[in-house]
This record gives C-alpha cells, structure tokens and sequence, in this order.
C-alpha cells in the first residue's frame, strides 16, 4: 500500500498494571493516503481476546480465518494474506482470473536467511521493517495510554500531544558495562 508513517495511534485495552503486554487489544492507527489507498487510511489491528472480532462481515466465500495472518477489506474486494502462506483474494469469482506476481520464495524467514549468506534479498529489507516496526511499536506505547490518541511527528520521532507517552520512547543505555557483571 505504500504507507507512511501513521498520523496517530490509539488502543481499546485494559489499564497498564506494570506487569505485561495487555492480553486484549485493539489499536487504531490512521495513515495518510497513497496511490493505492483512500485520502486517509485507517487500520486496525486485533490482537488476544479480541481477535477477530465476532461481529466481523468476512467477505463472500471466506468461511475460516487462520489463527494469524491479516485480512485486508477493501472498496471492491479483499485480500486474506494468511502469516506465512499464499494470499486469497475475496470475492473469488472476481479475481479467479488474477494473475499473481511470481515469487520464488515467499517465506520471509528463509529469504532473511538466505539474504545473510549473501544469496538473493528480502522482499522486507531494513528500509521497509524500520518504519513498520516504528508504527507497530507506536501502538505499544498507545497500550499505555488507553483511549487516548497519540498524534505522531515522524520528522521528530516523537508524539506531539502527551508528553509521559514520549519519555517511553528513549531510554538512557548502560554505560562500563562488562561482561564479568554478568
């Protein structure tokens, strides 16, 4: 899809109790447009006891989810990209006649794998994991906040509106450590 940085997140979630991630959770992130998206793009992400939601309307001849993977719902179709496995395109009558783009191999580990022995490359190089791990990292801070919308500067890697939620985004690195103090 081309995304950028997301404008902001914001998480449906228990309160912090210092111990954990939350064992359900929603987050929101609203995205700017791109060539293949609307003006604005929101995505939401599901996770634990929340996930999928049962009130979700699976596209036409989609009967079962994998237990991971994303569902993409668009204006004329969808798309289950199930982790780790062939996508499939909803309606799929519409897309029966789609011809897929080749992929020699599709498992991103092994491409990460071979890429570290200097054979072939990553279809998820640094240049595209940052910023993803940057906007789903953002959604982690967010679990702290609950309900509150976190606006995002990605210029300045910081939030612009909630000045405890930036202190969680640096931290201050150990210094004379050595490993004797192991």
């Amino acid at each position: 899809l081309a995304l950028t940085a997301p404008k902001w997140a914001r998480t449906t979630c228990r309160q912090p109790t210092g111990i954990g991630h939350p064992e359900k959770n929603i987050v929101e992130y609203e995205f700017p447009g791109t060539k293949y998206t609307t003006d604005s793009m929101l995505w939401t992400w599901y996770d634990g006891a929340f996930a999928p939601p049962k009130d979700l309307m699976l596209p036409e001849g989609l009967t079962n989810l994998p237990k991971q993977g994303a569902l993409f719902i668009g204006e004329g179709g969808a798309m289950l990209l199930p982790h780790v496995s062939q996508a499939s395109l909803y309606p799929v009558a519409k897309f029966k006649d789609y011809q897929r783009p080749q992929v020699e191999n599709g498992n991103h580990y092994f491409q990460f794998v071979d890429a570290c022995l200097g054979v072939g490359e990553t279809s998820a190089p640094f240049a595209y994991a940052g910023p993803l791990t940057e906007a789903l990292l953002l959604g982690v801070v967010a679990n702290r906040f609950p309900g509150k919308k976190l606006d995002w500067d990605p210029q300045k890697l910081s939030i612009t509106d909630q000045a405890e939620a930036n202190e969680l985004l640096r931290r201050d690195y150990r210094t004379g450590f050595e490993v004797e103090n192991l």
